[in-house]
Formats: C-alpha cells, sequence, structure tokens
C-alpha cells in the first residue's frame, strides 16, 4: 500500500489537472468532454467549466464525482463512455425523498456522514439540524440509495424524532465493513495506522470515536488524546499522543492529510486534527499556495510536554 492510499496509474506524459488532480490534464479533458457529449445525448446542452458543467436547465452538475468514478474503472479508459453515461442518467433520474419512502425504510437507509462544512450539497439554511465536528467539519443524515446519496434536510428530519434518526444513522454507519487497517513505520520513527474502506462512509466513522478506536487499538485509554486525518471518505489516518515520536509522526501526519485530499476523490479535509477529551480541534491549516501551518494551543502544547519534554 502506497504512503497516500491508492494513486492514479503514473503517468509522464501530462501534469496533474488543476480542478481534478488525482487525473492528468488530458484525462480530465476527455472525461470533460464525455460528460457533456453525455447531457447532448439526453436533450441538454451544457457549457463545460474546469469542475463542472453548466446546463442549459439552470443547472450546475459537478465533474468530481464522475471523474472519481472513471477514475476508479477496473477497464480504464474504455470504460469510461459507459461509466459516464450511466452517471448522467442517475443525475437526471427523479430523485427519491424521505416523502416517497415509509418510515421504516428511511431509517434503514439513514447513515451519519462527515462532511468538509464547504461540501455539503444543499441550501445551509435547509440544514440546520447538522452538528459542528471541527471548525470544517459537519455532520449530517444522508440517505443512501444503490446509485446515489441524499442529504437530509431540515424538511426531511422534521418527520422524525431528530435523535432518534441520528441514532439509527449511527447504528447503519456501524454495521459498515472496514476493509482494511495498515501500520505504517515512518521514516523519522513512530508509526500511524491507516484503516481503509469501499464504503463512502469510511471516514465517517470518526463521529463514533470510541468504537474506531477499539477496533484499532482493543481496549485502552488516550490520556494525552490520539491525532486524526480524514483526507477523504474512504480512509482515516490515526497516532495516539504516547511518546516521543509525537512531533515527527505530526508533521508527517499533516503531509498525509494533505496529499490525500489532493490526489484521492471524495475529498474531506486536507487537515490534521487533534481528538482530546471526546472534540476534535484542527492543528494543521494550508495556505493557498499548499504550505502546512502547524498550531499548537495550550491543551497540545502541555501534551506534547508530557510525551516529549519540556523544551
Amino acid at each position: 500500500m502506497g504512503w497516500f492510499g491508492r494513486r492514479r496509474e503514473e503517468r509522464t506524459d501530462d501534469a496533474p489537472d488543476s480542478a481534478l488532480p488525482f487525473l492528468t490534464a488530458t484525462d480530465a479533458a476527455e472525461i470533460r468532454r464525455l460528460t457533456q457529449q453525455a447531457f447532448a445525448a439526453a436533450g441538454i446542452d451544457a457549457v463545460i467549466h474546469e469542475d463542472h458543467l453548466a446546463g442549459t436547465d439552470g443547472h450546475k452538475y459537478g465533474l468530481w464525482n464522475v471523474a472519481a468514478s472513471c477514475h476508479n474503472a477496473p477497464g480504464g479508459r474504455r470504460e469510461w463512455p459507459a461509466v459516464v453515461e450511466r452517471h448522467v442518467r442517475a443525475l437526471l433520474a427523479p430523485t427519491a425523498g424521505t416523502a416517497d419512502l415509509p418510515d421504516e425504510e428511511v431509517r434503514a437507509r439513514t447513515f451519519l456522514r462527515l462532511y468538509g462544512a464547504g461540501a455539503l450539497p444543499a441550501d445551509p439554511t435547509s440544514l440546520s439540524y447538522t452538528r459542528p465536528v471541527a471548525d470544517d467539519l459537519v455532520e449530517a443524515l444522508a440517505l443512501d440509495f444503490p446509485d446515489s446519496v441524499v442529504t437530509l434536510t431540515d424538511g426531511d428530519v422534521a418527520r422524525f424524532d431528530p435523535e432518534e434518526l441520528r441514532r439509527a444513522g449511527l447504528e447503519n454507519l456501524l454495521r459498515e465493513p472496514v476493509d482494511e487497517i495498515e501500520s505504517i513505520d515512518l521514516p523519522a520513527g513512530g508509526s500511524i495506522q491507516v484503516v481503509y474502506g469501499e464504503s463512502v462512509y469510511t471516514a465517517s466513522r470518526i463521529l463514533a470515536m470510541r468504537d474506531l478506536l477499539m477496533r484499532v487499538y482493543g481496549e485502552r485509554e488516550y490520556p494525552n488524546g490520539v491525532l486524526v486525518t480524514v483526507a477523504h471518505r474512504h480512509q482515516i489516518g490515526l497516532h495516539p499522543l504516547d511518546g516521543p515520536e509525537a512531533l515527527p509522526v505530526i508533521n508527517a501526519l499533516a503531509g498525509f492529510a494533505k496529499n490525500g485530499f489532493d490526489d484521492a476523490p471524495g475529498g474531506i479535509s486536507p487537515h490534521l486534527y487533534w481528538w482530546h477529551g471526546g472534540a476534535f480541534e484542527r492543528i494543521s491549516r494550508v495556505s493557498d499556495d499548499g504550505a502546512i501551518g502547524i498550531e499548537v494551543r495550550p491543551g497540545l502544547a502541555e501534551a506534547l510536554e508530557r510525551v516529549v519534554g519540556r523544551g
């Protein structure tokens, strides 16, 4: 397993695309063309932009998910036309909502899900029930269908007891499989545990951290907290703050988060977090030029003094 997860096939004839960095610019241009063609076949003319298509029906259609599906197609480029056609057909198909389903089916299909705060796909004013996880992470409820995932709005949730629906979403989340847990030794010392899963809810498992840590480390305590990354929806990086390797691990994990976010589809956050006392605190920031900065506030500084030593 590579340091930054499952990466695209290496190409030497093209640079990464600016809007879809897990693809080359040539491959991204081809996916944009195929997507425009599929919309035209469905009767919608669309103008190509870097990260979306603007349709004559007044809608904007993001390209990230269709590009990710093409990127992951086992047959490579020869499968792209069929992948794009299925994606566009699913986008244009009428989407079921909670009003179309009986209560029990809504509960069975609802998942507690982690989002980057800027990635919620609906009007924020219709999502007042959501909860902050960190300053740039949010939990929401998602309705899962075979070909799509729909974020529930206030109107959808109002039909139920919100706490009851959240419990159902958490139970469904915890039933999702974890495909792999890999230990990666770092050159500067220490190691990280990386949780992988094909489920789009893998990273959402940090919303039940005690359960996640039990699966990874077994029964133990975390008096100094745990470093956490959720670069994309299929991966979690973890390291308990236990010993003098903490400082190089912090730097390595901050880079791991940024590179995983840049490289993989389904991005959530390029930042590193410290989980302590049942809460998440963001401790890294990525500037506009891609530089990574670490922010050590008093609580983290005290924890580092305990495990690394003063100075």
